[in-house]
């Protein structure tokens, strides 16, 4: 894979996991009724926010050591 997809490809997970962070939090704030789907969204998105963000910090460092060696 080529340093710059890895790194759009590191920045887009990084994107998403902050996504997910913030609808995990929004939906364990939440106080009104909402729909089994969102609750089980959100349970998930705050479990798996800390593995994307780590696969993106990954993928982010070693595009950036791929790229300096060319």
């Amino acid at each position: 894979m080529k340093s710059k997809n890895m790194l759009i490809t590191g920045l887009l997970l990084l994107l998403a996991s902050f996504c997910m962070f913030i609808w995990g939090i929004y939906m364990f704030t939440y106080k009104g009724d909402y729909t089994k789907f969102m609750s089980i969204t959100g349970f998930y998105s705050f479990i798996l926010c800390v593995p994307t963000f780590i696969l993106a910090i990954i993928l982010i460092v070693v595009a950036d050591r791929k790229g300096g060696k060319t």
